[in-house]
């Protein structure tokens, strides 16, 4: 369980050391029962894929909305150290 975590953590973060890799174990099939196999390691993987995909989505979702809020925030201190002005609308800047 700890190395599925483990797994996840280094994934959706995109630090990926590289320890460990989906489908680095080598598989031998032959046979009928391979087809099978070889389908059901095919499930994994597009599972594997998408769960990467939609979780590297969120990660940077997360990530672009803190820092809006940190620029957000700065411009608020800025403004009440009166070291940024207040922007000016357009209608009174062509006046």
């Amino acid at each position: 369980m700890t190395e599925a975590c483990y797994f996840c953590f280094i994934t959706i973060s995109t630090i990926g050391f590289g320890d460990y890799v989906y489908g680095d174990e080598p598989v031998q099939m032959t046979g009928e029962e391979s087809f099978l196999d070889q389908l059901r390691l095919n499930r994994k993987l597009m599972f594997t894929c998408m769960y990467i995909f939609f979780g590297m989505v969120l990660n940077s979702m997360c990530i672009d909305l803190m820092a809006r809020e940190v620029i957000r925030q700065a411009y608020l201190v800025a403004h009440k150290c009166r070291c940024v002005k207040k922007k000016r609308k357009k209608k009174q800047m062509a006046a």
